[in-house]
């Protein structure tokens, strides 16, 4: 068991076991540090209901799957970070449940993802104002010498198609 427990341990994915009462049976170093869970013993031994409850962790996958009893998946916010997790039930030999195993992984692929379109979104709109201000219902608007040739050219080829 002690070879299991240092395998656990060291994944970069989190574990999270629930017993079929609800009680968490284990809680791993990747689950602690997604959770901000300094030490097992906030965790391991208590109802995850209470837990939920009482705001120590966030919504569970697997108090769902404790109700379902089916395999559930989600990704959610927790602590600023998008994370994944799947909890999975797991029967004895008579299709009765005897625990839950959530497994849960930070995604900062996804954040990055996230981060990056915000940029964009931002710049776009930034862009947008500074079209606005050169543009009056759809022509340009300038009184410099260049902006005039470019007007007198576009109503020179009316059938031009601009990438504007």
């Amino acid at each position: 068991m002690r070879e299991i427990t240092s395998i656990l341990e060291g994944l970069p994915l989190g574990v999270h076991i629930i017993d079929q009462l609800g009680i968490t049976i284990y809680y791993n170093k990747a689950c602690r540090a997604i959770d901000n869970i300094p030490d097992t013993t906030e965790i391991v031994g208590k109802p995850i209901k209470h837990l939920v409850d009482e705001g120590v962790l966030s919504k569970s996958i697997g108090l769902d799957v404790l109700v379902t009893q089916e395999f559930l998946e989600s990704i959610q916010l927790v602590n600023g970070k998008r994370v994944y997790s799947q909890g999975t039930p797991v029967f004895d030999e008579k299709r009765q449940l005897k625990m839950v195993v959530v497994t849960c992984m930070d995604m900062p692929y996804l954040r990055e993802m996230d981060k990056k379109l915000i940029e964009l979104k931002d710049h776009n709109e930034k862009l947008l104002k500074q079209l606005k201000q050169y543009s009056v219902n759809g022509d340009l608007n300038s009184s410099s010498k260049a902006m005039e040739i470019v007007k007198k050219w576009r109503i020179k080829q009316p059938n031009l198609i601009t990438m504007c």
